[in-house]
């Protein structure tokens, strides 16, 4: 403060004596699973179908994957952005391993020794269409080379990258190596390595050679997709996701398999904010292709109808957990991969209904459930699988299974609102997601306490960014409770941080809220007046 000399009113800004709560904290969709291109053991943001289709080569040839299908669906329904980790099979012994077509290049000198290897970026048969073809830098340099790269063909139409004026001299600011392979300017289709290494000179650059493949001919390995990873090969590629602040919700695309789907749910469960990752579920085909509605949903549950034992039934495959939930039945929708007139495609909903999460959570927030006309309608699909009867989907709703059904004027609509647990207070997927989102937040926005003295000051500082961001909350309508004092409460004081806690080195805030469920049952008690007397009826939706 200035040193007042005269008679005035002086003004100080100071900071803040609380900390901001953290405002980017947002929901990440994950999708894990097999593709024939893109990454490998490495979760990439993906913001955009185009840009899935440039990093993923999209649906790709032949039959689309699961996980193509589950990212279309996605951005289709409303997504926004998502995680997608590509898992490839890579144990020796069972089945084929993945493999990436390469091709190794020739120098100029007088025994030409082997310089290049070229390589396609990820590894799959789609490598095998990459073409590559060696000529003379544009700038006329000796020792300079043009690499041009192919892909699908090796016509001028097929020519997607030219990299020019590049050298062998390490030194050079035109290294071939650090530009081709640079992560943000680099080529979308190769890898090139360096087979001299410090010993190769700008005096011997690669021969010149014609387009050609880099999977075929001499010295070249040949791309291969491999085998299907293993659900435990899925399972164990999961922690690569432990540097991502959560929420996440994550799907397993079309993978049902008992093992793969408990693997995601345990490794939910150990992450460091316990549960702040969601599992969507997608369920099993029919066990039977001639099963009626009826016969699937009791597969589904493994009760014959809402009240009659369930046993053995796809819910039974799982633990009882509010961090996960199951959707059916598959959904139908045109074929995004045919280029047949009307074709149409029977996929898993999980895409689609982690599109309706994200729709969601944009329209109101994670304490919203992700259900009902007004967030819950599955864009892009145009039919069901089976479309249940009010008996099945008693049976389902009973058996925590949210289907997914067909409402006319709104379309196909996400119809349930359930995790896979039995009790009361963690039914609700949005009381789960709201739990996690709130941890998340808290979690991140104190760091800034961390080292802090331990001491009245500093409680106090917690008390109320934590009351803060609950408040906030409060007047966005995510807690139950008509007033503040009734939705939450925030304790950091000396009753919880005693003296051992602090000799410790621990600050203890507890934190107490009141989240809102949804109206999952709307009864409405309708009364006929006739001639001064009532008569009344339930109706009940």
């Amino acid at each position: 403060m200035p040193i007042p000399y005269r008679p005035d009113v002086y003004i100080q800004e100071s900071s803040s004596s609380s900390f901001a709560p953290t405002a980017s904290v947002q929901t990440t969709a994950v999708f894990v699973g097999a593709h024939m291109q893109g990454p490998v053991a490495t979760p990439t943001l993906i913001t955009s179908w185009q840009q899935f289709q440039a990093v993923y080569g999209g649906f790709g040839p032949g039959v689309p994957t699961y996980l193509s299908l589950a990212v279309f669906g996605y951005f289709m329904s409303g997504g926004g952005r998502c995680l997608v980790l590509r898992v490839t099979h890579t144990t020796t012994g069972t089945g084929t391993i993945s493999a990436t077509a390469s091709l190794i290049l020739k120098d100029t000198e007088g025994s030409p020794q082997n310089t290049i290897t070229v390589s396609a970026i990820s590894p799959g048969i789609w490598g095998n269409s990459i073409g590559v073809q060696i000529a003379a830098a544009g700038d006329g340099i000796s020792g300079h080379f043009k690499l041009i790269v192919y892909y699908g063909g090796l016509t001028t139409a097929n020519a997607k990258e030219t990299w020019d004026n590049l050298s062998m001299n390490q030194w050079d600011s035109r290294y071939f190596a650090s530009m081709i392979n640079n992560i943000n300017t680099g080529s979308a289709y190769i890898n090139v390595t360096d087979l001299q290494g410090t010993t190769t000179t700008a005096g011997y650059p690669p021969q010149t050679v014609a387009a050609e493949y880099i999977g075929q001919g001499s010295g070249s390995t040949t791309g291969v997709d491999g085998t299907a990873p293993t659900d435990a090969e899925v399972v164990a590629a999961l922690p690569l996701l432990n540097s991502y602040n959560g929420p996440l919700v994550l799907n397993l695309p079309g993978n049902s398999d008992t093992s793969a789907v408990g693997g995601a749910i345990t490794y939910s469960q150990g992450r460091s904010i316990a549960e702040d990752t969601f599992i969507v579920i997608d369920p099993p085909a029919p066990a039977q292709s001639t099963y009626t509605s009826s016969q699937y949903a009791a597969q589904l549950t493994g009760a014959t109808a809402a009240g009659s034992p369930a046993t053995g039934g796809f819910v039974q495959n799982f633990s009882a957990t509010d961090c996960a939930a199951i959707y059916a039945p598959w959904v139908l929708i045109s074929d995004p991969s045919s280029a047949t007139p009307g074709a149409v495609r029977l996929v898993p909903p999980g895409g689609f209904v982690m599109g309706a999460y994200a729709k969601s959570d944009g329209m109101a927030g994670p304490w919203k459930a992700p259900a009902g006309v007004r967030t819950g309608g599955l864009n892009a699909v145009s039919g069901l699988q089976y479309y249940f009867t009010n008996a099945d989907l008693d049976n389902l709703n009973a058996n925590n299974v949210n289907a997914i059904k067909a409402m006319p004027t709104f379309g196909c609509v996400v119809m349930g609102a359930r995790t896979l647990s039995p009790l009361v207070q963690q039914r609700y997927i949005n009381v789960r997601r709201l739990m996690s989102f709130i941890e998340v937040t808290v979690q991140q926005t104190l760091q800034a306490a961390l080292f802090e003295n331990n001491d009245a000051v500093l409680w106090a500082q917690v008390t109320v960014t934590v009351s803060t961001f609950l408040q906030n909350l409060f007047a966005s309508g995510a807690f139950a409770g008509t007033d503040a004092a009734s939705s939450f409460f925030v304790t950091c004081d000396s009753s919880v941080n005693t003296a051992a806690t602090i000799a410790a080195g621990q600050l203890i805030c507890q934190v107490g809220i009141a989240p809102v469920t949804p109206a999952e049952f709307i009864i409405m008690q309708m009364s006929q007046w006739q001639n001064g007397a009532t008569s009344s009826t339930t109706v009940s939706s």
